[in-house]
């Protein structure tokens, strides 16, 4: 009887031990997947009761400020005029002795292409800016214009009209050296670029839009 009681108790002892490591197993199941329960509510939790605004909510939310970008600010027209070297009016008349010049009287158009942009203000209705447009040529250095003049910029310039030769044909046209120019106020430039707004792009990105400022000189 005796061997019988002993197998007994061992077999108890064995079942206890059993069952502890299972207890522990599941112990350490249970607190790994409540790690993981953990880290995906900390990665998901948050979008899901939270609701991120939309891109167009950003961009609405960036603008309201508008009123305090750099192109909202003031302006020191002077100050940038003198950075240009902008004089509005070069009289080099005296190295044309001997010389025909005629006067004229052109406007700017701000063609969107490499075609003359500056036209005859009597000749503005025509359409045809190779027939009455100009390609500006300063006979000297110290009458260079600077590339800055919107449309609707009158100068008076005198000089002499040549054809201008080009492999491209729409870069043909008048080419008008010239000796004298007054600029006519007001007159239109571009500025300098400054921040304007926030735009969505076609691929859902915010973009910063950077425009030239438009001066006025009256």
């Amino acid at each position: 009887m005796s061997w019988i009681i002993e197998g007994s108790i061992n077999n108890n002892e064995y079942s206890k031990n059993g069952n502890y490591q299972v207890m522990k197993l599941v112990l350490r199941i249970s607190l790994f997947c409540l790690i993981i329960v953990g880290i995906l509510v900390s990665l998901f939790g948050r979008s899901y009761f939270y609701k991120h605004p939309s891109v167009d909510e950003i961009v609405k939310e960036l603008n309201q400020n508008k009123g305090t970008s750099e192109c909202a600010q003031g302006f020191d027209t002077l100050a940038y005029l003198r950075k240009l070297n902008l004089r509005e009016e070069v009289n080099e008349l005296e190295n044309t002795v001997g010389e025909k010049l005629d006067t004229f009287i052109l406007q700017n158009m701000a063609f969107a292409c490499f075609c003359p942009s500056w036209l005859k203000v009597n000749s503005l209705k025509g359409g045809n800016y190779y027939k009455y447009g100009y390609y500006l040529k300063p006979a000297s250095e110290n009458l260079t214009l600077p590339d800055c003049f919107r449309a609707g910029t009158i100068i008076t310039f005198v000089g002499k009209v040549s054809h201008r030769e080009s492999v491209d044909e729409y870069e043909q046209g008048n080419e008008l050296t010239y000796y004298y120019y007054k600029i006519h106020r007001p007159y239109f430039i571009w500025g300098e670029r400054c921040f304007d707004e926030y735009v969505v792009n076609a691929f859902d990105e915010i973009d910063s839009i950077y425009l030239p400022r438009q001066i006025v000189v009256e």
